[in-house]
């Protein structure tokens, strides 16, 4: 760890000297994973990478958001409804959208003549209300046509055009079995595709989360700075744990290099935060589809919430209690 790794954005920023697209796959609503993307916008551009692909944008709103990032003043009401208006009726989170202002306000110090950082909505026009509703059959055909329009959305802006760019995505569409986004990407372009595992509770429960522990401990062994390292090729990468569900889910002989190429330890779980809602998300015209949803999730109590502005109030009461609960973790230890 000491020899080998770098610090954070260096280590993302390093890959692309050999890749042409880094998939940077994270679990949702933490706000260091945001922060840390956010900052990546710089040094990126600065090694000759100008696009952020997003997960959580659909494509249909890339014009607006190309106008948005090279604009004079920052429209953040326009933001707040490009999230809006897409699939997720509840992803009302203020560092998924403060990414989008950083590459703004990094576009505003450039001159007049210089190519902008871009950022391109991959995420297909379907409803999350869908998946939670719909039966098995329905299920399968959304999920897969939803990773077939991302993969052909990065097939026609970043490959076909031989740029280079880092996706923000979740960690699930990055791991190259199957018929997630990687595994359609890398049929293709597989030698020009790396993929990096953002650090999280590897599911399972019980002994599973030893192997997080491991993680963690070794790290702090070392020095417990942030750190990204590279799991192929390394002794990490034959790491096994019977008890966590990736390791299940690829077979009884998978190791930890299977479903991660490389690895960015930005802090303990314990010390990870939620993220911030944005206040007033939730309108007249979202409301039915966000309050089912919520329901559904068990996120409110089922007839709960009856304005909007009752099922604002919930979901931000909802983030508050888990910053209460982090905050209470880290003092504890």
């Amino acid at each position: 760890m000491k020899q080998s790794g770098y610090e954070p954005d260096r280590y993302v920023v390093s890959k692309f000297a050999k890749y042409d697209l880094v998939l940077l796959g994270e679990t949702h609503e933490v706000r260091e994973n945001c922060e840390f993307v956010a900052s990546l916008v710089a040094p990126l551009y600065n090694a000759g990478v100008r696009t952020l692909c997003s997960e959580f944008i659909c494509s249909c709103y890339n014009d607006r958001l190309a106008e948005i990032v090279s604009a004079e003043s920052y429209d953040e009401s326009s933001v707040v409804g490009l999230f809006r208006g897409g699939p997720w009726p509840t992803w009302g989170y203020q560092e998924y959208m403060d990414i989008v202002q950083a590459i703004w306000a990094f576009n505003r110090k450039l001159t007049a003549d210089a190519e902008p950082f871009r950022i391109v909505g991959i995420d297909a026009d379907w409803k999350q209300f869908d998946l939670l509703t719909k039966r098995e059959a329905e299920r399968f055909r959304i999920v897969q046509a939803r990773e077939e329009h991302m993969a052909a959305v990065i097939e026609r802006e970043i490959f076909s055009k031989n740029r280079k760019a880092l996706v923000h995505i979740g960690f699930a569409h990055t791991v190259r079995h199957g018929e997630r986004l990687a595994a359609r990407l890398a049929r293709k372009h597989d030698e020009r595709i790396f993929q990096i595992c953002l650090h999280h509770e590897m599911p399972g429960g019980g002994r599973a989360r030893n192997f997080t522990k491991f993680i963690e401990e070794t790290i702090a062994g070392a020095n417990g700075a942030a750190v990204g390292f590279d799991v192929v090729g390394t002794p990490f990468g034959m790491l096994r744990d019977d008890q966590g569900l990736y390791f299940r889910m690829l077979g009884p002989n998978s190791t930890f290099d299977d479903f991660a190429e490389g690895y960015v330890f930005l802090k303990p779980m314990q010390k990870l935060t939620p993220v911030t809602w944005v206040k007033g998300f939730i309108v007249s015209d979202t409301f039915a589809e966000a309050k089912a949803v919520a329901e559904k999730l068990h996120w409110v109590e089922e007839g709960s919430c009856a304005t909007p502005a009752d099922l604002d109030a919930a979901l931000a009461a909802r983030l508050a209690k888990r910053q209460m609960t982090s905050a209470v973790i880290r003092q504890s230890r």
